[in-house]
């Protein structure tokens, strides 16, 4: 499945991005419509505590193949958890703070957060696979 961009995505993307990044657009679309979202956003404050955590591995994945919600704890849904994927997301609160294309950081804006401490005894949510 192919993600097209609207005329106002590629225009937000060749205007809010350099160029060797747009050019990526045709390849990786959805990271790069939302890189250039938040590529001029200003980074979190220090010590933010984030509520919610999704990480995203793959750009059309209907959803986060890791969550953390606070006082939830982890769920993983191994329907879209792939860290082998070229592209990686977190969003923090609903914003998206971090992607990764390849080995290549595009967007870092969760240098100052502080991430929640999971201990070992926390419960972890597994959905059941049905056979």
């Amino acid at each position: 499945m192919v993600y097209q961009l609207s005329a106002a995505q590629i225009q937000d993307i060749e205007c809010k991005l350099p160029p060797q990044l747009a050019a990526l657009r045709k390849q990786y679309p959805v990271t790069i419509s939302l890189l250039a979202d938040y590529y001029h956003a200003p980074p979190f404050p220090q010590g933010y505590k984030p509520k919610l955590i999704e990480i995203y591995f793959d750009e059309l994945a209907d959803g986060p193949g890791i969550i953390y919600q606070h006082e939830r704890g982890l769920t993983f849904d191994f329907d879209f958890y792939n860290p082998s994927s070229a592209t990686f997301f977190m969003d923090l609160d609903h914003e998206v703070a971090y992607i990764r294309l390849n080995s290549v950081v595009l967007l870092n804006r969760s240098e100052g957060i502080v991430l929640p401490d999971i201990l070992p005894e926390t419960n972890i949510n597994i959905p059941e696979i049905e056979l």
